[in-house]
């Protein structure tokens, strides 16, 4: 492993320890320069290496995580932005760049009437960032080396996050008192997120290589996700499974359900719900009333929500705004909490348009990809369809797709700039 990625990593966990944070940062910076300058695949991997660092419950949230996060992305930028400019940019301007720009403007200038403008700010330049990077400086490094060397890399960072969360869950802090498995990551819904998107990419590389280590990471992650007890990850990953089987092998999924749904039927009719809580805590997780649902007061702060976006439809109340729903837990007991839905945070932030700007283009995606060839083999294009199939469905019940900070969302849209790639070359674009 060469100098470049080593410094950066240990330099971020080493502030984390001893709190250098701008000689630190200097130091990761200069190292990335020296990989910027040999290898686009080293920015990537420190991409993706330091801000799963940086959401670690171990030395994540520093203030040298935070600033080592902000630098690797926004030196990938500025990589980006000179190759554009070159006389060699990576590819041509494309109708979805006038979207993804119309986008970034609105956000950019929601900082007008927002209630934090600075917040705002912040939160929109980190999307503009994040669009350089993925969009451009990955596309690139797709164009020179391949679209599943970018995977590889993407196998390579779930191989880091889930295996040590495999040796840290020997120790109680990676567990939450109720139980829940969150790993090295500060609670179990972040961990189930990773393995929505993870997952898919995961089942490709253990088929793709023969690889036993990649399989053990694909057990590893699944075994996490049952252990997290997270409602939105079971039935975001569930829905990948069964979304990659029906591309690949739609007999064969008719078959599966077949036989699975009678026996389903049957346990349920004659088995006591005591009998499955008490058996099963992750069914106990899908029975439990918490805020007067299954949702733990989801469903209660969307209707509180929608009310707060009646009252700026169109534009809403600024990018980067937290949108807060009221949810009465019991008589008398009411707290303000997170909408937890990717859309409704979207309507909330930047409005009508805004949304029509950032779920249209995916959407789009989508509908334009879902089309299976006679030939029932396992490609990549199908795994990347399902990471961008599963996260939508994920996003329902969690705010994540466009929270750059987090360790998730870079992985995600890395997989949409993939699929995009793979379906304008199809289509003879270039």
């Amino acid at each position: 492993m060469p100098i470049a990625l080593v410094l950066p990593v240990a330099a971020v966990i080493a502030a984390g320890v001893i709190g250098w944070e701008y000689v630190i940062g200097a130091i990761a910076l200069l190292s990335l320069v020296t990989a910027g300058l040999t290898d686009t695949r080293w920015i990537i991997l420190s991409i993706l290496a330091v801000f799963a660092i940086n959401h670690t419950s171990l030395i994540g949230g520093s203030p040298a995580t935070q600033i080592a996060r902000w630098l690797v992305l926004g030196f990938a930028a500025v990589v980006a932005l000179l190759r554009i400019l070159s006389d060699r940019p990576p590819r041509r301007f494309h109708s979805f760049d006038l979207l993804a720009i119309m986008f970034l403007a609105l956000c950019l200038a929601s900082t007008s009437y927002s209630s934090d403008p600075s917040l705002t700010f912040q939160r929109a330049v980190s999307l503009v960032l994040l669009y350089l990077a993925v969009f451009w400086l990955g596309w690139d490094y797709a164009n020179r080396d391949g679209s599943e060397a970018v995977v590889r890399l993407l196998i390579i960072s779930a191989t880091l996050i889930f295996g040590a969360s495999a040796l840290y869950a020997f120790f109680p802090a990676a567990w939450q008192s109720n139980g829940r498995f969150m790993g090295v990551l500060p609670n179990p819904n972040t961990i189930s997120l990773l393995v929505v998107t993870y997952l898919p990419l995961l089942i490709w590389g253990t088929f793709k290589y023969r690889s036993f280590w990649t399989l053990m990471v694909l057990i590893v992650a699944a075994t996490a996700l049952v252990l997290s007890q997270s409602r939105n990850g079971l039935i975001s990953a569930a829905f990948g499974v069964v979304f990659l089987l029906w591309q690949v092998r739609p007999k064969r999924l008719v078959a599966i359900v077949s036989i699975a749904l009678p026996i389903l039927v049957i346990v349920v009719a004659t088995t006591s719900i005591e009998e499955i809580v008490l058996g099963a805590p992750v069914i106990g997780r899908f029975l439990d009333n918490a805020g007067g649902d299954i949702s733990s007061g989801r469903f209660q702060s969307w209707g509180s929500v929608l009310a707060q976006i009646q009252v700026r439809p169109l534009f809403g109340h600024g990018f980067g705004i937290d949108s807060l729903g009221l949810v009465q837990w019991s008589p008398g007991v009411t707290q303000f909490v997170g909408v937890h839905n990717t859309y409704l945070q979207i309507l909330y932030q930047v409005g009508l348009v805004g949304v029509a700007f950032a779920f249209g283009p995916l959407l789009a995606l989508l509908g334009l990809s879902l089309t299976r060839s006679g030939i029932e083999e396992l490609r990549l294009e199908h795994v990347l369809l399902t990471v961008l199939a599963s996260g939508l469905v994920a996003a329902i019940f969690e705010n994540w797709i466009f929270a750059v900070g987090n360790a998730f969302a870079f992985p995600f849209w890395i997989c949409v700039m993939l699929l995009l790639r793979v379906k304008w070359y199809a289509d003879g674009v270039s």
